[in-house]
């Protein structure tokens, strides 16, 4: 079994990232451009010696993982019969707005929109199945998703009084996401007594928002959000201070006017905007503008540089506080230096039916309400017949299918390849797999490179001993 690395290289200095340690090694040129030719193939790594040099070191071992398997494949019974953290109820497949990117759209591998709602029965034996499948969970979060929630608003009601009498000792939070058409302020005043986190889906200004977002009328959905949230914003401003806001950027927007319309103008201000790309189907390629692309690289730019001590925490833009701590847990992951042996997996699949198992109109389960309803082998089971534990363990382990190519990658450690970019429908597959790996390793190895550079200017990585918001 052959030594498995990758040379980097920042402007002034050469490393080599050794996977079997999980280490990034700074070498001389000399060192890079030998070990080079052995990732081109040119030389072979016996005949290395540089790599005989660091071996005497202990790195750049000869690999050890002989097998691709999820460490946590032979806890899964447990895990899923006790530590579920979340369920999700598709409490109807019914939504007022047609948005033209929306996964039931008709346009991606889906299911379309229907006037389907869940029963209260279906409900309450979902919210059973999932407190008794989580009593080892400090909380137990209970989301409710559509179509539009707020459609089947008395099925919500139902359910919440319904824990608060069956599970008074648990800790308990509900959640929603919404379109916010249907927010009014008796609804409002509701949620904010139940504290409900809410997660309204708005796409900048009006121009921007209403490209996609219509009702059926093809009447932009615009105006009404905004006016639901200025009587939120006036009749409870400390609820409205914690809502948190979704938008999705396709290639019809203009994004620089998205963020600025957030930054200046919006009466929501910036402090809860996530921004995130249009999920398009397969066969369409998402083309953002470069302005997107842009103003991202810019904001991230400052965020590095406020790891750097070099900015105040205030120029940071509020969304971008997830990637800090992305690269303070890649910081953390470097330093555990734990060697690989035998069996490991990549990261990417949480554990299906434990993290946050979705439940549709006809009781279905999948792994999270990102998946395709249409899939086979995302159903992960069903209310009446529980979790199918051999699927469960099947999709937690989509390396399996690309094992050859797992076992000698060197972005093993760092790869998130979700589940859903293995569906095959009726079988996990290997080919849709690999189309993401190259993106895969792309992304693995800037996250490396970040960690040079941030170590090139002295980084301290103290930013959870630093007070940010």
């Amino acid at each position: 079994m052959l030594p498995i690395f990758k040379t980097l290289k920042t402007y002034n200095k050469y490393y080599v990232y050794d996977r079997n340690c999980n280490a990034i090694i700074s070498v001389k040129k000399p060192e890079y451009e030998e070990l080079q030719k052995v990732e081109k193939g040119i030389l072979e790594p016996e005949d290395s010696q540089t790599i005989k040099y660091y071996q005497k070191k202990g790195y750049l071992k000869n690999n050890q993982v002989t097998e691709i398997e999820h460490p946590s494949t032979c806890y899964v019974d447990y895990l899923i019969s006790h530590n579920v953290e979340q369920v999700t109820l598709q409490v109807t497949q019914r939504c007022n707005l047609r948005c033209s990117y929306c996964i039931y759209s008709g346009k991606h591998e889906n299911r379309t929109h229907s006037t389907l709602d869940m029963s209260f029965e279906q409900a309450k034996n979902i919210i059973d199945f999932g407190l008794k499948r989580s009593n080892e969970s400090k909380v137990f979060l209970i989301g409710f998703y559509g179509g539009e929630p707020l459609l089947n608003f008395d099925l919500i009601k139902q359910c919440v009084y319904y824990v608060e009498n069956v599970a008074r000792d648990r800790k308990i939070q509900f959640s929603m996401t919404t379109n916010g058409t249907l927010l009014t302020l008796d609804k409002v005043e509701y949620l904010y007594e139940k504290n409900f986190d809410i997660l309204v889906s708005l796409d900048g200004s009006k121009e921007e928002h209403n490209l996609n977002r219509v009702f059926q009328n093809g009447m932009g959905s615009f105006d009404i959000i905004m006016d639901n949230l200025t009587k939120i914003k006036s009749m409870f401003p400390d609820y409205f201070e914690k809502i948190t806001y979704n938008c999705v950027v396709n290639p019809n927007h203009n994004f620089e006017h998205i963020k600025r319309y957030f930054d200046n103008y919006s009466i929501i201000g910036r402090s809860n905007v996530m921004y995130q790309a249009v999920d398009l189907p397969d066969n369409e390629k998402v083309n953002l503008a470069d302005s997107y692309y842009q103003i991202q690289a810019f904001e991230y730019l400052k965020m590095l540089l406020y790891m750097i001590e070099k900015l105040p925490s205030e120029s940071v833009a509020p969304y971008m506080w997830s990637s800090v701590e992305n690269l303070m847990k890649t910081y953390d992951k470097l330093n555990m230096h734990s060697e690989l042996i035998g069996k490991y997996h990549h990261s990417g699949p949480c554990i299906p039916g434990m993290r946050r198992p979705f439940f549709n109109c006809q009781g279905n389960i999948y792994p999270c309400e990102r998946v395709s309803e249409l899939s086979g082998i995302m159903k992960i089971g069903s209310l009446d017949k529980g979790y199918d534990t051999d699927k469960v363990k099947s999709i937690l382990n989509i390396g399996k299918v690309t094992e050859d190519k797992c076992l000698h990658c060197w972005a093993l450690l760092y790869c998130v390849q979700c589940a859903k970019d293995a569906d095959g429908v009726d079988h996990i597959s290997r080919t849709e797999k690999l189309k993401h790996c190259s993106n895969s390793r792309y992304e693995a190895e800037d996250e490396l490179l970040e960690m040079c550079v941030l170590k090139e200017f002295n980084c301290k990585f103290d930013v959870r001993e630093r007070n940010y918001e």
